[in-house]
């Protein structure tokens, strides 16, 4: 059998063909009535009053930082505590913003930025702290709070690979606090990515969600041009309350240096049909990841013996959206490039796991620095990742159990004592 087993999918049907349809029909193309009403529902969706689509994830990460910059006078140079280990996009803005990333290593436990190692991170020159929600998981954002607290520093919640999961009870040595607060109502801006493959698909997309209407007016002009935020062409008209007048006078004035950053209703016409399905999404790709973690059970690592260490199981408070299925290699006689090759010879797709200070452009910029950060650089160096999506099969979960195991070794020794 010819297995294609992939890191990701696209699940379209029906509701998508007709929502793209009726864009054709409207012969409205540009951002309309489709992207404000998916706006709407994905910021309700994340307990948030605004939302603000835009044509990627990075995107959105860019106009969140920048709105932040101009509201809150950050000079060149304040810097942003962001973890050693995610996508290198989530850097990048940082840096275009004329900001200075500083690197904290991840938790074991999720990937995501340790919260206890925060702390010693922060300077006076320290302005806001990048979250990432990496793999479909939450960060800790209550101990994230501890070190935050009364110190005038922003939280942007990088979530471009998380949404629709929450706290669902308390965090831990806080107990009855926090109950069912979701992901995305943490940070000041909160930024989301409809990517292709990733938990809901637009082809391309991305949105910031954020409570304060400052924020969301500034990112909006950024994200077309630095307009006035009176006049974004048709999309301010539906509005039906604009003065002639004014609308003449400010239909082509520019307030900063911004972006072509638009997306089209064809996009936000998917994102809504997708949306409907998103319980559903989780939901499978949550079933999916227990069965893999069966498979693999007798290459489980568990701190002495054992080849493969597994994602743990999240902890009882926050659940999991399971954007994909991590692995780290824990036999030293295992090359994780060798081991991809294999598993992709048999039809698996495979990533690593979101090398970041190793990339070449970061070492020109900040040295050989990886090695600081033991936990994001095993992982990123030893580990690799396998999707858990939506559409996997029994079969393919059951091809994949067997060709790991085949490629990885044999279980691990069980202790019998006398």
């Amino acid at each position: 059998m010819n297995w294609k087993v992939a890191v990701g999918c696209a699940e379209l049907g029906e509701d998508e063909k007709e929502q793209v349809l009726s864009v054709l029909d409207s012969g409205w193309l540009s951002p309309g009535p489709k992207v404000k009403a998916f706006e709407s529902r994905f910021a309700q969706l994340h307990d948030s009053k605004h939302g603000v689509m835009v044509n990627s994830g990075t995107d959105a990460l860019r106009i969140a930082l920048l709105t932040l910059k101009e509201v809150h006078g950050w000079s060149e140079g304040s810097e942003v505590i962001v973890p050693a280990m995610t996508f290198v996009a989530s850097v990048n803005v940082i840096l275009q913003a004329g900001l200075k990333p500083v690197f904290v290593d991840v938790s074991p436990r999720d990937y995501c930025i340790d919260p206890e190692k925060i702390e010693a991170a922060i300077t006076y020159k320290t302005v806001a702290v990048m979250g990432v929600n990496l793999f479909g998981n939450m960060a800790d954002y209550y101990l994230f709070a501890r070190a935050l607290q009364d110190r005038g520093i922003k939280l942007i919640e990088d979530s471009c690979e998380t949404m629709g999961i929450r706290y669902v009870g308390a965090s831990e040595g806080n107990v009855g606090f926090g109950r069912d607060k979701k992901v995305g109502t943490f940070g000041d801006i909160s930024c989301f990515s409809t990517y292709s493959c990733h938990l809901i698909v637009t082809g391309v997309g991305g949105i910031a969600i954020t409570n304060n209407s400052q924020y969301a007016e500034i990112m909006r002009s950024y994200a077309n041009h630095g307009r006035d935020p009176y006049f974004l062409g048709d999309y301010s008209r539906m509005s039906g309350d604009l003065d002639p007048e004014e609308m003449i006078q400010k239909r082509f004035l520019y307030h900063r240096v911004g972006y072509s950053s638009r997306v089209s209703e064809f996009e936000a016409a998917v994102g809504l049909a997708q949306l409907k399905k998103l319980p559903s999404i989780i939901q499978r790709r949550q079933a999916n990841a227990e069965r893999i973690t069966m498979e693999l059970y007798p290459l489980f690592w568990n701190g002495v013996d054992g080849s493969l260490k597994l994602p743990e199981t999240p902890v009882i408070n926050r659940t999991r959206a399971w954007m994909m299925y991590p692995l780290v290699l824990k036999d030293p006689s295992l090359n994780r490039d060798s081991v991809c090759l294999e598993l992709e010879k048999r039809g698996i797709e495979t990533r690593p796991l979101m090398p970041l200070l190793t990339q070449p452009v970061y070492k020109d910029l900040f040295g050989n620095i990886a090695k600081n950060y033991p936990v994001a650089y095993e992982s990123t160096t030893r580990g690799f990742y396998v999707g858990c999506h939506q559409l996997l099969t029994h079969d393919d979960i059951s091809h994949l159990g067997e060709s790991l195991r085949e490629v990885c070794g044999t279980p691990r020794r069980v202790h019998v004592t006398a």
